[in-house]
C-alpha cells in the first residue's frame, strides 16, 4: 500500500497570493465563530486580521502606483526617443538632437575630439595599426 504524502503550500515568493491567503483565512476564522480553531492562544486572529487587510490596502496602491509608473516611463521613453517604433531617424527627440550635437561637436573639434568631454560625451580615442597582409601561397 503506498503512503500518503501531503503538502500545504504558502506563498513566499508571490506576496498578492500571501494577501489573498491570509484573507481567505482571516475570512474563514470569521465565519466559523467561536468553533473555529485558531484560537488566541495561537494566533491572535485581530492582529491578524488587522495585518492582513492593511497589507491588502498596502497592495492595492503598490498596483495603482506601478501603473502611474508604467505610464511615466512611457513618457520619459517618448521623449527620450527610446519608445517602440522611434529611433535615432526620429526627429524631436533627445536622441534624435543629441546625435544632432554630437557630430556638430565633432567637426567643430575634429583632431581635438577629446573637447567632447566637457560637453558630458564618454570619449574614447585609440590606435589602430594599418592592417597586415595575410601570408597567402604564390600559386604555382
Amino acid at each position: 500500500m503506498a503512503r500518503k504524502t501531503v503538502r500545504v503550500d504558502v506563498p513566499r515568493d508571490d506576496r498578492p497570493a500571501l494577501i489573498k491567503l491570509a484573507l481567505a483565512i482571516a475570512k474563514q476564522h470569521g465565519k466559523a465563530g467561536v468553533n473555529s480553531p485558531i484560537t488566541d492562544k495561537v494566533v491572535k486572529m485581530t492582529d491578524y486580521s488587522t495585518r492582513a487587510n492593511d497589507a491588502a490596502a498596502l497592495q492595492t496602491e503598490i498596483e495603482d502606483l506601478e501603473a502611474t509608473l508604467q505610464q511615466k516611463v512611457g513618457q520619459r521613453d517618448q521623449l527620450l526617443g527610446l519608445s517602440e517604433g522611434q529611433n535615432a531617424q526620429t526627429k524631436g527627440t533627445t536622441l534624435f538632437e543629441t546625435l544632432q550635437i554630437r557630430d556638430l561637436l565633432l567637426a567643430v573639434f575634429r583632431g581635438n575630439e577629446e573637447a567632447l568631454e566637457p560637453w558630458g560625451f564618454g570619449v574614447v580615442v585609440g590606435s589602430a595599426s594599418a592592417p597586415k597582409k595575410k601570408n597567402t601561397p604564390k600559386p604555382i
